[in-house]
């Protein structure tokens, strides 16, 4: 009997792709994560929380797949409320020749996100539950199958991007040259054949984003910028003008004067009369200068001292733009920890002045100052300060030896932070508090470093003849200190055995000038705190 068979049938080679490794990561509200996949492929996907990715616009919930290529980290940070998730790394195996899409896929880093599919998380939960048992083959090769499935759902949804949401992401790409390149000369026509697009589709799709035409939105972002080379420059109106972009001064200055409704020199001039100011690190140098802002961070208002004004809300450590264009600034002062991404969306609300943070406290108060036209104001507060800061230290130094340590510390998972003495002049510039032999080669020696960071192993570098735990969440702090007391060296430290460690409350501790005047009058709780006492509100209390 003849058999006939129709021979057997190959598939096309084609790449394939094994689990390397997998960890869960939480990062709280107040931490940034930098994710390296080592050469490696990764994924970061997003269980729970939000965020977004550093120095670029892009937002991250419960979901969000993140593709990383084998060169670039990406650089997480989170939003109001702890990320949590999970970080994978995986490799391509196979002849070097096939082709690589998931290669092809990372040349574009962007979050995809995979939702409504349930099933989604839930198998890299099962995943993760798994690698940790995976003693056997058998259940080795369960747990890469699981990993192809995952992989495939990431792949199959962000393949399947429709043409119109790619012509939305060249535009946005767009959108954020313009802003970098805003003093070059631009036309449409230039810009949509750049993206091969037509000019009507490029404009449509532009004002879908933006509510605005191209140039439009180019001339008025243009003019909040000349709002903060005015304020920063003491330069005529054709200087700026050429800065921006503008070469005609008198196109300038009818420009801005439709826009603002006032003439370049008068928005100088009027620059401190009912000015509707957003902050988000500068709360206490506005306070200061006797003008109050009209919104800050959390993060900023929650270390000014008690008492303090009541500021509306823009967000915990990240602004939320729809609370500060609710706000309708006429001015954001920023520092320079803003991201670029979150710099560039706030500069389409209001001009934005960037203030550098690590200064001496009286020198940035200086700059905010010379911003607002507040200087004769700074300079009243600076010799205010000054003649109470010489009756304090004078107080202090009856007290306090010369050579007493002192060490301002910060508590997190598994380690601690040591703050470098300039961030608290009331401790060693007024008090006469040392810095500690580590911080003496560290933070006192290097200006960029503004912390050090110890492991509990480390903890013998952390002597001091004081130390200051700045506190966070109360449920947090406890469990967190009790985790400090349990390492190997917390007894043998000089501090521990003297039982002169102190908690310091979280609201009071800005090192901004309206903070530190505030903190001169506590300078005998500084020195001899008193017990804890959860219903007090001494600045700094007993903990040991």
């Amino acid at each position: 009997m003849n058999i006939k068979t129709e021979g057997l049938r190959k598939p096309p080679p084609i790449p394939a792709y094994s689990l390397l490794g997998m960890e869960y990561f939480l990062i709280t509200r107040d931490q940034r994560r930098i994710f390296d996949s080592q050469g490696q492929y990764g994924l970061i996907i997003v269980e729970k929380g939000r965020g977004k990715i550093a120095d670029q616009l892009m937002l991250l919930e419960p979901g969000d797949t993140i593709l990383m290529d084998s060169v670039s980290g990406v650089e997480i940070e989170s939003g109001t409320e702890p990320l949590a998730g999970y970080f994978i790394i995986f490799h391509a195996v196979g002849s070097p020749d096939q082709k690589d899409m998931i290669s092809h896929m990372s040349e574009n880093l962007r979050p995809v996100r995979i939702k409504p599919n349930t099933s989604y998380l839930n198998e890299v939960k099962g995943m993760y539950a798994l690698i940790e048992h995976c003693a056997v083959p058998l259940q080795q090769f369960k747990l890469q199958l699981q990993f192809q499935s995952i992989l495939y759902e990431f792949c199959r949804v962000g393949m399947t991007v429709k043409p119109e949401e790619n012509s939305l992401h060249a535009v946005r790409k767009s959108i954020a040259y313009l802003q970098e390149h805003y003093d070059e000369e631009h036309n449409v026509a230039q810009l949509a054949s750049q993206l091969n697009l037509s000019r009507r589709h490029y404009t449509r799709l532009f004002k879908q984003l933006t509510g605005k035409a191209p140039i439009e939105f180019l001339n008025e972002y243009r003019i909040n910028r000349s709002k903060e080379l005015l304020l920063m420059k003491n330069e005529p109106s054709h200087h700026i003008s050429s800065q921006i972009g503008m070469r005609d001064v008198t196109y300038f200055n009818r420009r801005f004067k439709q826009r603002v409704g006032c003439s370049p020199k008068e928005y100088v001039r009027k620059r401190h009369i009912d000015s509707r100011i957003v902050t988000l690190h500068y709360a206490g140098e506005i306070l200061a200068l006797g003008m109050k802002p009209i919104g800050s961070l959390d993060y900023t208002s929650e270390q000014l001292q008690p008492e303090s004004p009541a500021i509306q809300s823009i967000g915990y450590n990240t602004c939320q733009l729809n609370k500060v264009k609710a706000l309708r600034p006429d001015l954001i002062i920023a520092s320079d920890f803003t991201d670029h991404a979150e710099l560039a969306a706030l500069g389409e609300i209001a001009p934005v002045i960037v203030i550098p943070w690590d200064m001496d406290a009286f020198d940035r108060l200086q700059r905010v100052a010379l911003v607002l036209g507040k200087e004769q104001e700074a300079e009243a507060w600076r010799e205010s300060y000054r003649s109470k800061k010489v009756a304090a230290r004078a107080h202090c130094s009856q007290f306090i030896s010369s050579t007493e340590t002192a060490a301002i510390v910060r508590m997190e998972e598994g380690r601690v932070w040591i703050h470098a003495s300039r961030f608290f002049p009331t401790f060693y510039d007024v008090i006469g508090f040392q810095p500690t032999s580590l911080m003496l080669q560290t933070t006192e020696v290097y200006p960029d470093m503004r912390r050090v960071s110890l492991q509990m192993h480390q903890l013998e570098q952390l002597e001091a003849d004081r130390l200051y735990i700045v506190e966070n969440d109360g449920v947090s702090f406890s469990r967190l200190f009790e985790q400090l007391q349990k390492a190997n060296c917390w007894q043998a430290l000089s501090a521990v055995r003297n039982r002169k460690v102190y908690r310091l409350r979280l609201q009071g501790i800005s090192n901004s000038a309206y903070t530190l005047e505030w903190q001169l009058g506590r300078i005998s709780c500084l020195m001899n705190p008193a017990p804890y006492d959860p219903s007090s509100d001494d600045y700094a209390t007993v903990l040991l």
